[in-house]
C-alpha cells in the first residue's frame, strides 16, 4: 500500500525547490515559478480536489 504525505505537511521551502527545479519543471505543465503565496494557493487548490 502507498500512503502519500499530505502537501501542507510538507516544508514549504523544500516544496518550492523542488516544483522550481528544471528537471522538475520539464514534466509539468508549463507554470510560473512557485513563491510561498502561489505554493500555498496551489495546496489550497490541490486539498479541495480530494
Amino acid at each position: 500500500m502507498i500512503y502519500y504525505v499530505k502537501l501542507s505537511e510538507c516544508n514549504p521551502d523544500e516544496l518550492i525547490t523542488i516544483l522550481n527545479s528544471k528537471d522538475v519543471r520539464k514534466h509539468l505543465m508549463p507554470h510560473d515559478l512557485y513563491n510561498h503565496d502561489s505554493l500555498a494557493n496551489w495546496i489550497k487548490q490541490k486539498d479541495l480536489e480530494e
